[in-house]
């Protein structure tokens, strides 16, 4: 940063350090109190299961196991995401994404976050098949 020396960098790093969520690394703190309530109220609220759900959840799973090669079961991981509105909206919501399988296998919300193009291709043809299987032919 311009204008900022590294003693006073180091120092605001040190700061940071001493309130850290996690010990001998860094928490991101830019969130007031009030922020971090909210956002922890909207982590706590679950993702609901709605009509129309199920076949989306059965044509993702076959073709994962076509593609993949393995069974992949619906399970529920606390996001951030719009999807949680659109559920609560009455809309039928289904997540699914490629990548490694924990934040921490992914380096996620970093700088470097990894996700393989094999994953990220297999996952489109998994989305694609399923897409087909739901909207049918068009011949």
């Amino acid at each position: 940063m311009p204008g900022i020396s590294a003693a006073r960098m180091m120092s605001r790093c040190e700061a940071l350090a001493a309130c850290s969520e996690q010990p001998g690394g860094l928490t991101r703190v830019f969130l007031s109190p009030e922020q971090r309530t909210a956002n922890e109220r909207v982590l706590a609220q679950p993702f609901v299961r709605r009509p129309g759900q199920e076949h989306r959840v059965h044509a993702l799973g076959r073709n994962a196991r076509e593609v993949l090669g393995i069974e992949v079961k619906p399970h529920g991981a606390p996001l951030y995401t719009d999807a949680r509105h659109y559920s609560e909206a009455g809309v039928p919501t289904v997540l699914y994404g490629a990548g490694p399988r924990t934040l921490e296998e992914a380096n996620g919300h970093r700088a470097d976050e990894r996700l393989w193009l094999d994953d990220l291709y297999r996952a489109t043809e998994v989305v694609a098949l399923s897409l087909f299987d739901l909207l049918g032919s068009t011949k």
